[in-house]
């Protein structure tokens, strides 16, 4: 029924003969709710009705992601790369990690890696920290205990440090004196179990390649020199 007495209601009709349709009624603008999470699309202009038009519709466009359920102002941010939340900022409010690159899996990364910020733990093949001067050798980080080899075992700057080098001379006639004329070839010390000196294999090279010894009588050299230290 139309006519000037009647209630205008929500149906587009001027009901009540005033020239005006559904006026006087109270309007929401409702906005598109693809993933039905009561968060209407963001990029939606929406619109403006009488009736609520149910399923599918927001009253509010602040979903940044219509497209998905798990993503809207509600959500907690998890590391994903993704604005989990919508405010415009992904992984924000997590816990960032700086890790580098620990090839050889000692705990010790590349001293040269400059790293990755990260949220989530890559797991193998990485290290908090990038200290390790040789990540290509397991056996050299900073907590390795340095041998007398050349090289810097603990990564501290410094080969052979804390080891106890000797200066040793030739003794060709074994008579435990040195070579007077000979200026001596400092080798550090070898220490075993029982806490007894012996020289270093490198050491006994070196002698038998300065003097063109054969290997047998520069091996009894070096024992001699060896029973020498112990008494």
């Amino acid at each position: 029924m139309i006519n000037p007495s009647v209630l205008e209601i929500c149906n587009g009709i001027d009901d009540n003969c005033n020239g005006t349709a559904d006026d006087g009624l109270i309007f929401i603008t409702y906005y598109a709710d693809l993933d039905n999470d009561n968060f209407g699309d963001l990029f939606d202009i929406g619109l403006s009705l009488c009736n609520n038009p149910g399923f599918g519709f927001a009253t509010n466009n602040v979903d940044c992601n219509d497209g998905s359920e798990a993503i809207n102002p509600a959500a907690i941010e998890s590391c994903n790369g993704i604005d989990d939340n919508c405010n415009g900022t992904a992984d924000d409010g997590l816990i960032f990690i700086t890790y580098y690159a620990d090839l050889d899996n000692d705990s010790f990364g590349d001293l040269t890696d400059i790293g990755n910020s990260l949220c989530n733990n890559p797991g193998f093949g990485f290290a908090t920290n990038n200290t390790d001067c040789n990540d290509g050798n397991i056996a050299i980080n900073p907590a390795a205990t340095e041998s007398c080899n050349g090289i810097d075992d603990n990564c501290n700057g410094t080969a052979d440090d804390g080891l106890v080098f000797i200066t040793y001379y030739t003794d060709l006639d074994n008579d435990s004196f040195g070579d007077m004329s000979d200026i001596g070839s400092s080798s550090a010390m070898i220490r075993v179990l029982d806490s007894q000196p012996t020289i270093p294999i490198a050491m006994m090279e070196t002698l038998q390649s300065i003097l063109l010894l054969p290997k047998a009588v520069t091996e009894s050299m070096i024992t001699a020199m060896e029973q020498q230290m112990m008494d």
